[in-house]
């Protein structure tokens, strides 16, 4: 019987799984908004400063907990960024330099990046709102820092000592999705009650649900008037156990200033919670 002239080769790598996602995120060119948006001004040598994000980006889903982890993560495992189809990996301090280079503007552009990101793909923006409610969980969440890190501010920190000091991450969650809608930082001292309205504003944008985008929503050509009587939002953010409704059935915040302050009566409070709980 004849041999197989045919070398038989194999690549080993500890993130198969990883390395499955990296060729899903190729077929769908989930950077290309990145890559078109944000522009960094940093001359281009051998990787040009998106790619060095990318890079920066499959070492964080790696396990990375900086970008010092690269080399040690990434630029070691060369199958892992093959399969995110990255043929080489930059080194990391030049990840960090381009990191270093970024501006307030670049961060907006990435912002606006990570917004189209999420309507091409996600789930919550293609919700049927004829259907059912959207339902939306808004949270802060206590992060303990340095002094030098930013909104490093004194406060309140579960499970930790006294006048620590920290910074509070803002969220809110399309729970029938299980999706990261918004993410914000806050100062260490802001309470729910005034992140909320910042961060409850911002996911009208990620939605499409502001009144200047009625016409993106599934549907919305056919039934514009029924959807400007129905169309509710209820976010139901928990602080320390409590539910606490924060947008009213009009999908407004709760007081019309923003401050998140509830002037209805403790009869329409009571059942704006119902209605959340349900």
């Amino acid at each position: 019987m004849n041999k197989s002239n045919t070398k038989r080769t194999s690549h080993d790598t500890p993130a198969a799984s990883l390395a499955a996602l990296g060729l899903k995120l190729q077929h769908v060119h989930l950077f290309d908004p990145i890559h078109q948006q944000v522009l960094i001004a940093q001359k281009t040598v051998k990787y040009t400063p998106t790619n060095k994000l990318y890079d920066g980006f499959i070492a964080l889903l790696a396990g990375a907990q900086g970008m010092v982890e690269i080399n040690t993560r990434l630029r070691a495992d060369p199958i892992l960024h093959l399969a995110f189809g990255r043929a080489q990996c930059a080194e990391q301090s030049v990840v960090q330099q381009t990191l270093d280079s970024c501006t307030a503007e670049n961060v907006t552009q990435m912002e606006h990046a990570v917004d189209c990101i999420y309507r091409q793909h996600s789930q919550g923006y293609q919700h049927d709102y004829r259907a059912a409610w959207q339902v939306l969980d808004v949270d802060m969440s206590g992060m303990p820092c340095g002094k030098k890190a930013a909104f490093a501010t004194k406060g309140y920190f579960a499970n930790t000592e006294r006048n620590r000091r920290g910074r509070q991450l803002g969220r809110v969650l399309a729970s029938r999705y299980h999706e990261v809608i918004v993410d914000r930082l806050f100062a260490g001292n802001r309470q729910l009650g005034g992140g909320a309205a910042v961060v409850g504003g911002s996911r009208r944008g990620y939605l499409g649900t502001e009144r200047g985008e009625a016409a993106t929503l599934p549907g919305a050509h056919r039934c514009r008037r029924r959807q400007r009587r129905q169309f509710q939002l209820v976010a139901r953010a928990r602080l320390s156990g409590l539910g606490q409704s924060l947008f009213g059935p009009t999908g407004a915040p709760v007081g019309e200033d923003g401050s998140g302050v509830d002037h209805r009566s403790a009869s329409a409070r009571a059942t704006a919670r119902a209605d959340a709980d349900r």
